[in-house]
């Protein structure tokens, strides 16, 4: 029988279900109380017509107001991470440390590369986070927003790659809502974030899915826009504008070139070279003309003691042209940065950069934004202290040829800055004016508190669900919290990357036709602020040699036809000339000599020999007069200075948890009129003869890749610790022997005080995050 037969002989009249003329079932009316073939018909003012509107009064239930689910929460932004993907980077993050509870129960892991890697994945969730608000600006043309994602899509690869930085889920799905906002088709970008995150062994779930599934609609829907686009262009590209001139301070920044040469190898089609075409580069015209400017090796760059970050904007358009309606300010800001600030309370040691980071090492007890977990203990003595990091801004007009100003010469004192004992750049306590942190010629300067990258995340996070993504704005942020500024500036200077917020125009008027400002900003982070004036003071002239005045012509030249320069704002930075007083001074002249030695035996006993002698040498040397020279105190009164307004009662609090922290430690004390031997050791090796030092001694080493928890490649011991440690030992065993002919290797009495190094976390930290002294 046909389908219609069937259906006719088991539906009868008293059914429900009935087939119409097009061959569907549907449900009729009831046929009940009615005359024999009679029926209903929809009719309206009397004819024949189905009803275009329905009563809501014969509906049961009755049909609500509002079809959208009823709530009051706004729903959280996908950029910050879930619940369930912060319990995930807890758990990793005690996975990692290797100090749990009291210091006296620690609990060591083999691989000891895991906690800097794992901060450094935060740090990269943190900046990645940032980029779909930095590509959302209305004021940036379309070309601009292609370089932002490629440098992002470069900044991924380079830390995976050189640092073994794995991104998280929440730094995949940033990426992807990043690729739907930038305006053109993304679709192969995309499909290989998918694939990178599935190889990285992460499930993403309903959220990252949703945001890939709406970035794909948009890269179809922006390919279909635009018809005139070869389809064998399709992935990333650049289009260098042909009116760009060296007044582009973009072109000064050679971070940014290397970010997007890195982000250019993300358009191969299939993970396949295509053989037809060349490989895509930088025009010629982001790298000064000069072919020997592309230092295909890592270990050709100059080393600086210095990293810069820039937070540059663009002044083209669509078509090339430039902007009318937004004007730049003459006066770029320069911000320098340093996290030399803060000594212990109890010995009175200053630590280095690596050490504070391995102050992380122990579990906390809070994990949010609120929480004043900012304190660190003493690589020393255990106390505890709060770590800072000291902020300076100036403009381009600050900075003049004149070479009497001490800030921005070499330093001016017996030892550099980086082998002194006490810290002179303290914070300067309130005036009776209440001008606390305020300087003259509008330059502020101020302290905030060093923030870890797993920290920093939290309160970006906390930032953005209480302000919304336009938080994410440098002048904006710089105004509500700049700590988070300061920090994220900090971070992205150590990874060689650019400030990733939005830069927002001011002083603008629509009605009288008056352009609205923009100023370009660009960071200098150091160890050292001494270090850190220097690159300012280098990028004032490398700016100043871009604009057109004749007395830059020799400026110029030195940027553009030296091709030596791996950094042009960083070329008039003279690392020789900044530290060539250490062949004068008479005790770093002579341990320069025995480094120098050393470098062919690869053996430092000797250099360390020499800087213990001459620390003993020191200790009571009597005037003629018969008095008798004492070493300076560091006591209180220098440590206060260095703290600033931000985190003093932060400190007093930390102190009345701690007692121990006011107390001296009688065997850990420092003694501040010698040289400290690893210090002197690791300043002579990284700022003097820095192309022989650099190979014989390099102070760091390359990372072991993935997250486990027992690793082949042993502790991070890179081969100028190592010569150290032997040497040390070596030392104290031949002390012992001759002072009190003492074999058995408990010859700490006769030596006197211990040759203290970096921990292996610190030196695991110096390697993923950069080394800075």
């Amino acid at each position: 029988r046909s389908y219609e037969e069937s259906i006719s002989s088991e539906t009868d009249r008293e059914s429900i279900f009935a087939v119409n003329q097009s061959g569907d079932i549907v449900t009729v009316p009831s046929s009940a109380h009615l005359n024999p073939n009679a029926g209903y018909v929809y009719c309206l003012d009397g004819s024949p017509s189905f009803p275009t509107k329905l009563d809501r009064e014969l509906f049961l239930p009755k049909e609500p107001d509002v079809l959208a689910a009823d709530t009051s929460e706004v729903a959280p932004s996908s950029l910050i991470r879930s619940e369930r993907e912060r319990e995930d980077a807890n758990r990793l993050f005690n996975m990692t440390i290797s100090k749990r509870g009291p210091r006296a129960a620690q609990k060591r892991h083999r691989c000891l590369w895991q906690l800097a890697k794992f901060m450094g994945s935060q740090f990269l969730g943190a900046w990645l986070m940032c980029i779909p608000a930095q590509i959302s600006q209305s004021n940036l043309p379309t070309d601009e927003k292609s370089k932002v994602l490629l440098r992002a899509l470069g900044a991924l690869r380079i830390l995976r790659s050189h640092r073994r930085i794995v991104a998280d889920e929440a730094a995949y799905r940033a990426l992807i809502v990043a690729c739907g906002k930038c305006g053109t088709d993304r679709r192969v970008e995309l499909m290989k974030l998918y694939g990178l995150m599935r190889n990285d062994g992460i499930f993403p779930d309903a959220v990252t899915l949703g945001q890939y599934t709406r970035a794909i609609a948009e890269g179809y829907s922006n390919r279909s826009a635009d018809i005139h686009v070869d389809t064998d262009k399709l992935g990333m590209h650049v289009v260098a504008s042909p009116t760009a001139t060296y007044s582009d301070l973009e072109l000064l920044d050679t971070n940014l070139s290397l970010l997007e040469e890195s982000g250019m190898r993300w358009k191969s089609r299939g993970g396949k070279a295509t053989s037809e075409a060349a490989p895509p580069s930088i025009s010629q015209s982001k790298t000064f003309e000069t072919v020997t400017t592309q230092r295909t090796s890592k270990s050709k760059r100059q080393w600086h003691p210095v990293y810069c970050s820039s937070s540059f904007f663009p002044m083209r358009s669509d078509d090339g042209t430039s902007t009318t309606s937004i004007k730049k300010d003459k006066n770029v800001r320069l911000v320098a940065l340093w996290s030399r600030t803060t000594c212990c309370k109890s010995c009175s040691y200053v630590p280095l950069d690596e050490e504070i980071q391995s102050g992380w090492d122990v579990a906390t007890p809070h994990d949010n934004a609120v929480a004043l977990d900012w304190s660190v203990p003493c690589p020393r003595c255990d106390a505890l202290i709060v770590p800072l990091i000291g902020y300076k801004e100036m403009g381009t007009e600050d900075f003049t040829d004149k070479e009497d100003n001490p800030e921005v010469l070499g330093y001016k004192s017996d030892l550099p800055p980086q082998l002194e004992s006490k810290i002179t750049d303290g914070y300067a306590p309130p005036t009776s004016d209440g001008g606390g942190g305020e300087e003259e010629h509008g330059q502020s300067s101020g302290f905030v508190s060093y923030l870890s990258p797993k920290k920093l995340r939290l309160v970006l996070e906390q930032l953005v669900v209480e302000f919304g993504e336009e938080i994410l704005d440098r002048d904006r942020l710089r105004e509500v919290n700049p700590q988070a500024l300061f920090n994220l500036w900090w971070y992205c200077a150590r990874f060689a990357l650019p400030l990733p917020l939005a830069i927002s125009p001011t002083n603008g008027d629509d009605i009288n036709n008056t352009p609205q400002e923009i100023s370009d900003a660009c960071a200098f982070a150091s160890w050292d602020k001494s270090i850190a004036m220097q690159g300012c003071r280098s990028a004032a002239k490398a700016i100043g040699a871009t604009r057109t005045s004749p007395l830059a012509s020799e400026h110029r030249e030195k940027l553009f036809d030296n091709p030596s320069i791996d950094s042009p704002l960083l070329a008039f930075f003279n690392l020789q000339g900044y530290c060539q007083a250490d062949w004068d001074h008479a005790d770093l002249s002579e341990v320069l000599v025995s480094l120098v030695k050393a470098c062919d035996t690869t053996d430092l006993t000797q250099a360390v020999a020499c800087i213990c002698q001459k620390n003993e040498s020191k200790e009571g040397t009597e005037h003629p007069d018969g008095t008798v020279v004492q070493a300076p105190s560091l006591g209180h009164n220098m440590t206060d200075t260095s703290f600033g307004s931000t985190t003093a009662a932060a400190y007093e609090s930390f102190s009345m948890m701690n007692p121990s922290t006011d107390e001296h430690s009688p065997i850990h004390k420092i003694s501040s009129s010698g040289l400290d031997c690893y210090r002197t050791l690791l300043y002579l090796a990284r700022y003097q003869c820095t192309t022989a030092f650099h190979a014989f001694f390099p102070t760091t080493t390359r990372a072991c890749k993935g997250y486990h928890f027992w690793c082949a490649q042993g502790t991070p011991r890179p081969i100028f610790d190592r010569a150290f440690r032997e040497a040390a030992d070596d030392y104290n065993h031949n002390r012992g022997n001759v002072n009190n002919g003492d074999t058995d290797g408990n010859d700490n009495k006769a030596i006197g005080p211990a040759i203290h190094g970096v921990s292996e976390v610190g030196v695991g930290f110096r390697c993923i995050f950069g080394h800075m002294i």
